[in-house]
């Protein structure tokens, strides 16, 4: 509480409720107190108030000792105030004219209870949310959670940007694509490092800028104290300070690492070094990434809103430049991809207790997207008294080692995490360590292993959902498979298929709760290879195939790759399956497929195939569509050698789609693959003959 000479009134000196928001604001509850003893207390701040000196609001919010936010008046008996009408009644002229006076625009109207509020401008014109008349009620008391107290004071600061009609101006979304890539640029010129490292360095300091814009760090710390050091020609010393103070503070004591693998929400290795302390050489780019940042905000506007889609651009564009990223089979999902499969899930399925997987979880798309996309898991994330307790389960698994750049994937994941959770981090800033270690740390996990997610033997018949992408490689599953033998887990893994999506296809059916779905992308060689015939045959056996879609070629940056979304339910027991197969071509995906990715919502089949295949699912055999690009199926069309579904297209249904026939594009070890293919057929069909 404030410091008040609370003896200038009877009422203040006897009666005085001060109850604590968040962020050093307060609701005082009055009502029996004159203007101008509220000025004598210090509440209200020195001004000429005239003929209002002997008025007695009701309440006040107030923010610091005594900026005034909202003026309040609150009628009893309940039910005094029924309607807009008589709300408006009761808001006397002084009010408006005190507003006036104290520069507040906020007053509100209210039972007093608070169970029927209504909110007013200065000037009795009705706040309005997206045109919708804002009824928020005040009903806050000492017994009020935190949460109650920080909603409220989240909606009283967007109250303070409204349009001419009283209705709240949405804040700008930023999609700073251009920034990050000048950024980047400029530290790889400088550094000559591979590109991921700088990416590391660019999250970095988006997320030092974004926590500072949504006023998580204190002042001392923030992006604009460190730049005005740097604009001052002290350059070094602004770097000494990032890496000593803000950056400790936000690694250690806000952000706690892992105490299981030791990661965090960034990790850059340019302006410090391993140790944590100022890369002195640097502290010029240092200064020139601050510089470019503030002049983006200058012409744009706060980072506090940022566009979701951008942090998983930046990863498709930057991580996918490396190498070792396609060596290891590596192929970041596309959002438009990621979002059609989280649209697919019929959102009545979405328990509150839902237990969600990833196991190959590459930057986090699939889980952050699912949280993002239902509510009722979103809001499980939102403190209570302090503390965060979701029923729901969503967990993100990938592989790596000691060596720390395994750990770019994990530390990139909770860097996103932070973006798609920014509003709630931005309402309880005082939570920080708590989001870190109940959420991002719970729900992001690095493996460091060499069988990564395959060697985790405690989640069998665990998972509601798995949405993954999981990793395309058959060079070096021959090592893979030999480990999951030494290691006595070949159980787990009976089916012996060619690659490693085959092990990822295997653990994720042992995974699934009996009824639970999963949604796989997976490469067009399981489904043709002879040698995962046998793998195919344990799908049918294990699971329900509810769906096949086929995606173009080049729906992943990195490579041409033919891709399918398949989608399985584990079954319950061994039963003959007899529900159609729901099958879909898709030949736009909102966006180009070469190197640009340049957005074409326009073009985008995704969004339809979900929507029916919603349909298909809440009655397979009854579900008929008139869209050409969909092809329901028996499921005795599986049992064929090959599950290429887009073979049930003729040429001219296809020429009619505007569907060219691809050209098939193989790497090396693919033609090899398919060599050693086509010779097992050959000496299978030989030996069958003699």
């Amino acid at each position: 509480m404030h410091d008040y000479r609370l003896a200038v009134s009877e009422e203040l000196s006897d009666h005085f409720v001060d109850i604590p928001l968040c962020e050093d604001w307060h609701y005082v509850k009055i009502g029996a107190t004159t203007v101008g003893q509220l000025q004598k207390a210090g509440i209200l701040p020195r001004h000429a108030y005239g003929k209002l000196t002997s008025n007695k609001p009701d309440g006040l919010i107030i923010s610091g000792k005594n900026t005034i936010k909202a003026l309040i008046e609150a009628k009893a008996p309940t039910g005094k105030i029924k309607s807009k009408k008589s709300a408006e009644d009761v808001i006397t002229q002084w009010y408006s004219e005190l507003a006036n006076v104290l520069g507040c625009n906020i007053v509100i109207a209210t039972d007093n209870n608070g169970g029927n509020t209504y909110w007013f401008s200065k000037d009795k014109i009705e706040l309005k949310e997206n045109g919708i008349p804002i009824r928020h009620r005040l009903n806050i008391s000492d017994t009020s959670t935190d949460e109650e107290k920080a909603e409220l004071v989240t909606l009283l600061k967007k109250c303070e940007n409204l349009d001419s009609d009283c209705n709240i101006i949405p804040e700008i979304v930023l999609n700073p694509t251009t920034l990050a890539n000048r950024v980047w640029q400029k530290i790889w010129i400088s550094t000559g490092k591979d590109p991921e490292k700088c990416l590391y360095n660019v999250v970095e300091i988006f997320i030092f800028k974004f926590l500072s814009d949504l006023s998580i760090l204190p002042t001392e710390l923030s992006f604009n104290h460190i730049y005005k050091i740097a604009k001052n020609k002290q350059r070094d010393l602004a770097l000494r300070i990032y890496a000593s103070t803000t950056r400790k503070t936000i690694k250690e004591e806000m952000f706690p690492a892992s105490t299981i693998d030791n990661t965090t929400i960034f990790n850059g290795t340019i302006f410090v070094n391993e140790k944590g302390e100022p890369n002195i050489s640097q502290s010029g780019l240092f200064a020139q990434i601050l510089e470019e940042f503030a002049k983006y905000e200058e012409e744009y506007g706060s980072f506090k809103n940022i566009d979701k889609s951008f942090k998983t651009r930046l990863y498709e564009s930057f991580l996918r430049q490396s190498a070792g990223v396609a060596a290891l089979g590596q192929y970041f999902t596309p959002r438009n991809v990621v979002k059609a499969v989280i649209d697919m899930i019929n959102p009545e399925s979405v328990r509150d207790d839902i237990k969600v997987c990833d196991p190959f979880c590459g930057v986090g798309g699939f889980p952050l997207e699912f949280i993002n996309s239902f509510p009722k898991i979103k809001k499980q994330f939102r403190p209570v008294n302090g503390v965060i307790s979701p029923l729901s389960e969503v967990i993100g698994y990938d592989k790596g080692s000691d060596e720390k750049d395994d750990e770019r994937t994990i530390i990139l994941a909770k860097a996103n995490m932070l973006i798609y959770l920014s509003d709630l981090l931005a309402q309880f800033p005082k939570s920080t360590k708590e989001f870190s270690e109940k959420v991002f740390n719970k729900t992001f996990h690095l493996i460091k292993d060499n069988l990564g997610t395959l060697q985790i033997t405690n989640k069998n018949n665990y998972f509601d959902l798995i949405l993954t992408n999981p990793p395309y490689v058959t060079t070096g599953a021959l090592t893979i498979k030999k480990e999951i033998e030494e290691r006595g887990l070949k159980g787990m893994y009976p089916s012996n298929g060619n690659g490693l999506e085959g092990l990822a296809i295997e653990w994720i059916i042992g995974a699934l709760k009996p009824g639970g779905r999963a949604y796989i992308i997976v490469p067009d060689g399981l489904f043709t290879r002879t040698a995962d015939k046998t793998l195919r045959n344990k799908i049918l056996d294990s699971c329900e195939v509810n769906g096949i879609i086929s995606l173009p070629s080049r729906t992943f940056f990195a490579t041409p790759k033919k891709t399918y979304i398949l989608i399985i339910t584990k079954k319950d027991c061994r039963y003959q399956q007899t529900s159609p197969v729901f099958t879909y071509l898709i030949s736009e995906i909102g966006e180009t497929k070469d190197a640009n990715r340049f957005e074409e919502p326009d073009k985008n089949d995704l969004p339809k195939m979900s929507r029916l295949f919603r349909q298909f699912m809440i009655s397979p055999k009854d579900f008929s569509t008139s869209d050409p690009r969909c092809k329901v199926q028996p499921i005795e069309r599986l049992t064929e050698q090959m599950w290429l579904i887009d073979r049930d297209w003729s040429s001219e249904e296809k020429k009619d789609l505007g569907i060219e026939e691809a050209v098939t594009e193989i790497s090396e070890t693919e033609f090899y693959d398919f060599i050693a293919d086509v010779q097992k057929v050959l000496t299978d069909f030989i030996k069958n003959k003699s």
